[in-house]
């Protein structure tokens, strides 16, 4: 049943004789939840409501309800699919892929090179997904072009990528029924280009591709190509559901205890010249609680290193590459990952000492601290391999590179540094850290312990 709100009740011819349809427009509504399009038009079409049209503006809200008003004037049809008047539907020769590429270019100069490489795949996946069925075969080389077509500037695509491209539906194609299956399929592993798809994916991995191809099509229907984006949302109270939430491991990362970063940061070096790099950069995790992306931006002028005593850093870049295929050389070092990010703080005697030796080592004395061999930069793939092969050896918890940062945060916090300024040199803020980063380090249980005995000893009545 229409809601109370629903104040404006007409009729509207519907196509055959006798045939009418119950059009019920409510006034605009404004969502204070803070999200980005708060401003809803709901309409019910025949007593069944139709999914309610958000927009950013009141404007668009305004212009959008007035249309609605307009075509039930009229005694314009309304789609029994979308819910909204026929003639409201713009034919465009806009394809899902054109679509996709023109939504890339519009989003390329604001996003930093990182949040590129996270949209640029999620819509390559958008396009294969939602392709006609019949379509030829997706190879392994189509898939790749189709990753370089993507990105704004790019050649146009060889014969064998048009005629495949040919099988993207029109964007006025993307009905409920269409977006249902879009959803259902970006939601699914595949074991390659052109293979079939299979288990499901990650809830947190399927939900960044599905948020971001539904935002590509909520441009679509700013820009006036699309009615309405009809996306599946969850049921009210569904993800509420304890069934449904994601399962949180409490304590997932990996924190050592400073005898097992001891143990290995001693087993990282080997014959390989580059293995020394990582032991270094190692320490700048524990000891400095260096994010991986601030590591490798760091230069010797960063330091100030005495020959005794504590030394200082000065975090203020941080490596922001996305290579190639989503960013370019200039993007490559900006600013780190946050405000704070920026930082100048003490480094203890054992830190001064691992970025001396190494220097010693490598014979670097200006400019990059951690260059490679053919003059880039260590990669986290290679750093981490580096972490679990010294870790296996030296019978340790295998961390990962961002794990070193958390057991810095919390050795802070296990010996009491105040959480103002543990957050300064972490380069966070102070909530933050305690959601995030502060763990319990191991062997706290009989430290606590001991503490706890003291303080019952003192406490407790005599008997």
């Amino acid at each position: 049943m229409p809601s109370a709100r629903l104040r404006r009740l007409v009729s509207a011819t519907r196509g055959g004789v006798g045939q009418r349809q119950k059009v019920a427009i409510g006034a605009i509504q404004k969502r204070s939840d803070g999200r980005k399009r708060p401003w809803l038009v709901r309409w019910t079409v025949d007593g069944v409501e139709a999914r309610g049209q958000s927009f950013t503006t009141k404007k668009g809200a305004d212009h959008f309800r007035a249309e609605l008003v307009q075509a039930e004037a009229d005694g314009v049809r309304f789609d029994s699919v979308t819910g909204c008047p026929v003639s409201t539907v713009r034919t465009t020769s806009e394809t899902m892929a054109t679509w996709c590429r023109a939504y890339m270019a519009q989003t390329w100069g604001t996003a930093a090179p990182n949040t590129r490489r996270s949209i640029g795949p999620a819509l390559v996946w958008g396009i294969e997904r939602s392709i006609r069925d019949g379509a030829p075969p997706l190879t392994e080389a189509l898939h790749k072009e189709l990753a370089v077509w993507l990105r704004p500037g790019a050649h146009e695509p060889s014969y064998d990528l048009a005629a495949w491209l040919r099988w993207s539906p029109n964007l006025a194609e993307m009905d409920k029924p269409a977006l249902y299956e879009l959803d259902r399929r970006l939601r699914l592993r595949t074991g390659g280009p052109g293979e079939p798809l299979g288990a499901a994916l990650g809830k947190e991995a399927a939900g960044k591709s599905v948020k971001t191809v539904r935002l590509c099509l909520d441009t679509a229907v700013d820009a006036g190509l699309m009615v309405a984006n009809a996306w599946p949302v969850p049921k009210k109270g569904e993800s509420r559901r304890r069934a449904n939430r994601p399962k949180k491991v409490l304590d997932s990362a990996v924190i050592l205890t400073p005898v097992q970063a001891t143990a290995l940061l001693e087993a990282i070096p080997t014959h390989q010249p580059g293995s020394r790099a990582y032991a270094a950069m190692a320490a700048v995790g524990l000891y400095a609680g260096a994010r991986p992306s601030e590591c490798v931006a760091l230069s010797v002028e960063d330091f100030s290193l005495p020959d005794s005593g504590w030394g200082t850093v000065s975090i203020s870049q941080a490596w922001a590459g996305a290579g190639e295929q989503w960013g370019e050389a200039a993007e490559d070092l900006g600013d780190p990952k946050t405000d704070a990010g920026t930082r100048a703080f003490p480094i203890p005697p054992v830190l001064v000492r691992a970025i001396q030796a190494w220097m010693e080592f490598s014979g670097i004395t200006a400019g990059r601290l951690f260059p490679t061999r053919s003059g880039g930069r260590p990669t986290a793939s290679n750093y981490g391999r580096a972490l679990a092969r010294a870790a296996a050896t030296a019978g340790v918890p295998a961390p990962s590179p961002y794990d070193l940062r958390h057991t810095a945060a919390s050795w802070m916090s296990n010996e009491g540094v105040p959480i103002a300024e543990a957050a300064r040199r972490h380069g966070s803020t102070v909530e933050v850290m305690l959601r995030w980063y502060i763990h319990a380090v191991p062997g706290v249980e009989e430290r606590t312990n001991a503490l706890m005995d003291a303080f019952y000893d003192t406490t407790s009545a005599p008997r």
